[in-house]
Order: structure tokens, then C-alpha cells, then sequence
């Protein structure tokens, strides 16, 4: 599962969006819904977006989204072992 998140976050990071989406429409986690709700707010689809950081558990973030990459990366490197 680690390698399937991290691979979405490099999917967006390269600019594949829809690519990202695609790796974590069909997890059923809550790492996979904050990378989620993430690219909606990515794409400025705040209702979409809502909804995912509800399921995440997360609020909505008010910081960048190269900082909130960096802090959801940071977060599934430490916190997966595989």
C-alpha cells in the first residue's frame, strides 16, 4: 500500500493528476482519501475536496500544496513499513 500512495504523490508531482486519481479512487484508507480530497483542492473543486478531507479525517489545509505534498509524503514514509 506505502508504494501505491507514494506512486499517486509522484504521479501529481509529475503533473498527472488524473493519473493520481486513478491509483487512489479505489483505496480504502485514510491516507488515500487526504491525497484525494488533496488533488480536488489541487483542481479547486472544494466540495469534492470537503468531502475527502472528511473521510481523511484531516481539515482542510490552508497552506501550499507544495507544502501539504510534502507534509502527506513525510507522513506515509514514516508511518507505512511496506
Amino acid at each position: 500500500m506505502k508504494n501505491k500512495l507514494l506512486n499517486a504523490l509522484e504521479l501529481d508531482k509529475n503533473g498527472d493528476l488524473q493519473g493520481a486519481h486513478n491509483v487512489v479512487k479505489d483505496m480504502g484508507n485514510k491516507e488515500a482519501y487526504w491525497i484525494h480530497g488533496y488533488l480536488h483542492r489541487k483542481e479547486m473543486d472544494l466540495d469534492k475536496a470537503s468531502y475527502w478531507y472528511y473521510r481523511a479525517k484531516r481539515p482542510i489545509p490552508k497552506t501550499s500544496f507544495e507544502k501539504e505534498w510534502q507534509e502527506i509524503h513525510d507522513f506515509i514514509r514514516q508511518n507505512y513499513i511496506s
